[in-house]
């Protein structure tokens, strides 16, 4: 099963990272246009930032793995109600397929 909150948690570490790279580069330009302890300052809060950036991605990874873990145990387990669930899945996508494709027929004469 889904948990929408780990889904949530997991676009808010991804924005997260994508941030702090991005104020780490920033960074890291200002300390090639600054010279002497300016540059070494502006140098170290890259740093910081990027550690914090790292920190972000190996939590998401664990989450991930621990997700993947549970599902790979959940189809283990319980292997007709994964080939259920996934069937069920496979039907209502195709249903909704279909009707936006009948819903979208024009006839070009």
């Amino acid at each position: 099963m889904i948990d929408w909150r780990d889904r949530r948690a997991a676009k808010a570490a991804v924005k997260d990272f994508e941030d702090a790279l991005a104020q780490a580069q920033k960074m890291l330009k200002k300390a090639g246009t600054q010279a002497g302890d300016r540059a070494e300052e502006l140098r170290s809060q890259a740093a910081s930032r990027l550690d914090a950036a790292r920190a972000t991605l190996d939590n998401l990874q664990d989450r991930a793995t621990a997700a993947a873990r549970s599902t790979d145990d959940f189809v283990r387990d319980a292997p007709w109600k994964a080939i259920g669930v996934a069937a069920a899945v496979g039907i209502v996508v195709g249903m909704a397929a279909g009707r936006g494709i009948q819903g979208n027929t024009e006839h070009v004469e």
